[in-house]
């Protein structure tokens, strides 16, 4: 995985070649990435996170204790002008995820807000300081952490070193951040000593200290928000280890739950096999616009033209997994919450280059799809799936291509590869099994979600 960040507002000038003070502003944030990529020579970045806000706070890098107001910059970026650009990165494929960093519970509830309001791309995680002397995440932003899915990244966990005992009694090692740079105080105000001593006094009867701190983050309960989930009927339910008690507890409560919600498990798995059968999320193509597509079929030799029944736009692929892992997958793609929207065929293409493979319907990237298809990269890497290797190209596939020469594909799409100019409303998303390991179905449609 692949992390990197962009400074908010700053006069300090290390942080740009020119010198000159950074902003969150389109320009700049486009230069950051650009310059990101090059430096970690990478296609795309996972995870993009901006450093602090572009806003003037009351307390940096947490929510204070005591607020004070601040007179807001008369030149301060608009949150929702930042989501804008980085909702273009996510659609270059240059993102797949953001994320907030010293931010503010307030500051987190707007940049979803705007997300809701359809933005910019919904944030992902928050990394803000958390450990036994920094506890100000849990004033507020650990409610925002729990119930908007904002998972915690906590950085300092061992509070710059002072958790381990290397400062006690006045130590200085040589090497060390304190000696290095000064910038501790944040750890040494009125009753920290006292309270770091009593911690190493009572972690050294019992095992090293810096093993109990990290256990005391590690065992939060907003920290991973698998281990604090509710099921559809809003009973509190664990993670995945609890999962087939979770799953009979619903079953046994099915009368009170909303039939319209999709199922928690997927009855897919064939008997005596411990692996579930291939499986994707995708969204259906509606009979009409497939038998639109269809009257592209033939006049292309070594294509193998697919079923009508079975096109689809796959958004992602989970593949053969075990079945454990497959109830885990469909039950966090039921936390998907977002509104039903246009799809759009732009025209024919194929895959593949000189070594033609298959020919598809390109679908637009539009904004809704390219956000859904990123939704479905994070959940699926919660559930402990690897990450996706390939960039995002929504498409239909019409036909696997066997020996056809790139002359006659560019032939094909010369005569036939105009706009179809065909658009759909995509109101819910699917889970597809597929028995065949060739490809190109049957599909059995395993779960339903619907988009609202």
């Amino acid at each position: 995985m692949v992390a990197t960040k962009a400074v908010g507002r700053t006069a300090m000038p290390q942080f740009r070649d020119d010198g000159k003070g950074a902003r969150l502003s389109r320009g700049q944030l486009r230069e950051a990435v650009e310059k990101s990529l090059r430096r970690l020579q990478t296609d795309y970045i996972d995870l993009y996170q901006l450093h602090w806000p572009d806003r003037e706070v009351s307390q940096f890098g947490a929510n204070p204790v005591t607020f004070r107001t601040v007179a807001p910059a008369p030149d301060e970026v608009p949150i929702g002008e930042t989501l804008e650009a980085l909702q273009e990165f996510v659609a270059e494929g240059k993102i797949r995820h953001v994320g907030l960093s010293n931010e503010s519970a307030w500051g987190t509830m707007r940049f979803l807000a705007e997300s809701d309001a359809g933005r910019g791309p919904r944030v992902a995680s928050i990394q803000n300081g958390y450990n036994l002397v920094n506890r100000t995440f849990e004033t507020a932003l650990a409610e925002v952490a729990l119930r908007e899915d904002v998972g915690l990244l906590a950085y300092s966990p061992l509070a710059q070193g002072y958790l381990t005992g290397k400062y006690r009694n006045g130590a200085l090692p040589d090497g060390s951040r304190k000696k290095l740079f000064d910038r501790l105080q944040r750890y040494e105000g009125p009753g920290a000593e006292e309270a770091i001593g009593a911690y190493l006094d009572l972690a050294g009867d019992r095992l090293e200290p810096w093993r109990s701190r990290l256990a005391f983050r590690r065992d939060a309960s907003f920290r991973d928000l698998r281990d604090h989930r509710r099921d559809h009927d809003g009973a509190a339910r664990p993670g995945s280890r609890g999962l087939r008690q979770a799953v009979e507890r619903r079953d046994r409560g099915a009368g009170r739950r909303d039939p319209r919600r999709p199922p928690q498990h997927l009855p897919i798995r064939p008997e005596g096999a411990s692996r579930v059968p291939r499986l994707f999320t995708a969204l259906e193509v509606p009979e009409d616009v497939a038998q639109a597509l269809a009257t592209y079929r033939g006049g292309l030799s070594g294509a193998r033209w697919i079923d009508v029944e079975n096109y689809h736009v796959t958004l992602r692929f989970l593949g053969d997994i075990e079945e454990e892992v497959a109830q885990e997958a469909a039950y966090l793609l039921g936390q998907v919450r977002r509104a039903p929207f246009e799809v759009t065929i732009e025209g024919l293409d194929a895959f593949g280059g000189d070594r033609p493979r298959a020919l598809i319907a390109r679908i637009a990237p539009s904004p809704a799809i390219v956000e859904l298809q990123a939704e479905h990269e994070r959940l699926m890497r919660r559930a402990g799936l690897p990450s996706e290797k390939r960039k995002f190209a929504p498409h239909v596939t019409l036909a696997r291509l066997r020996d056809a020469s790139p002359r006659a594909v560019a032939d094909y799409l010369g005569l036939r590869g105009g706009p179809p100019g065909l658009t759909f409303r995509a109101d819910q998303f699917v889970i597809y099994s597929s028995r065949d390991s060739v490809g190109g179905g049957p599909y059995v449609m395993e779960a339903a979600y619907p988009l609202r």
